[in-house]
C-alpha cells in the first residue's frame, strides 16, 4: 500500500511539471509498477525534422558519391581509349616503317583535324621523311556540302616521291577522293592513305 501511494505521489508531482506518464503493472507480479513517458507533439515534430534532415544529408552524400564514381569511371574509360589509340598508332607506324623502308617518303597531313594524329604517328616513324600540309573545305556547318575547295596546297614538289596522305576521319569519302585526285595529278611515285577513323555507312 505504501508503494502505491509513493508512486501516485511521484506521478502527481511529475504531472504538475507538464510530463505525461503511464502508471501500471510491470510484468505479472503483484505490487510491481512502471512509469513510462509519452512523447508530446513537439517531441514528435522535432524527431521527424531530425530524421528528414538526416535523410537529406544521406541523399546528398549518395549523390556526391555517385558523381565521383561517374567521374572516376569516365577517367578510366578515357585512359583506356587513349592507351588503345596509342597502341594502334604504334602498330600503324610499324607497318609504315616496313612499307617505306628505303623510300623517299613525304607525309601530307590534311589540316586541321589530322594534325595531332599525324604528329603522333610521325613520332613513331624511323624512316627518313619530310612533312607537308594541305587544307580543303567541304563542310557547311555539320554537313558536307559535296563541293571540295582547296584552301592551302602543299609547299614542296611530290613528283616521283612516295606520298602518305594522313586524314583524321573519312566520312563520305568525297573530300578524300578530291584530295587524292589533286595529289595524283602531281605524279607521285605512290600514294597511300592513312586514317584515324573510317565511318562505315
Amino acid at each position: 500500500m505504501k508503494t502505491v501511494v509513493m508512486c501516485a505521489l511521484l506521478a502527481a508531482s511529475l504531472l504538475s511539471q507538464g510530463c505525461c506518464f503511464l502508471l501500471g503493472v510491470a510484468g505479472g507480479g503483484a505490487g510491481g509498477y512502471a512509469i513510462g513517458r509519452h512523447q508530446g507533439a513537439k517531441d514528435l515534430r522535432l524527431e521527424r525534422e531530425l530524421n528528414a534532415e538526416l535523410n537529406r544529408q544521406n541523399h546528398a552524400k549518395d549523390e556526391a558519391l555517385a558523381r565521383e564514381q561517374a567521374r572516376t569511371l569516365a577517367m578510366e574509360e578515357k585512359a583506356l581509349q587513349d592507351a588503345k589509340a596509342k597502341a594502334e598508332e604504334a602498330l600503324m607506324a610499324k607497318q609504315v616503317n616496313h612499307d617505306y623502308k628505303d623510300k623517299n617518303l613525304v607525309v601530307v597531313s590534311v589540316l586541321k583535324g589530322a594534325f595531332i594524329f599525324m604528329a603522333d604517328l610521325v613520332r613513331h616513324l624511323t624512316v627518313p621523311l619530310t612533312v607537308d600540309f594541305l587544307r580543303v573545305a567541304s563542310y557547311q556547318g555539320q554537313k558536307s556540302s559535296g563541293a571540295v575547295r582547296l584552301e592551302l596546297d602543299t609547299t614542296q614538289p611530290i613528283q616521283g616521291r612516295d606520298v602518305l596522305l594522313v586524314e583524321d576521319i573519312v566520312d563520305t569519302g568525297l573530300t578524300l577522293a578530291a584530295i587524292k585526285k589533286h595529289l595524283m595529278a602531281q605524279n607521285p611515285s605512290s600514294l597511300k592513305i592513312c586514317t584515324l577513323l573510317y565511318k562505315e555507312k
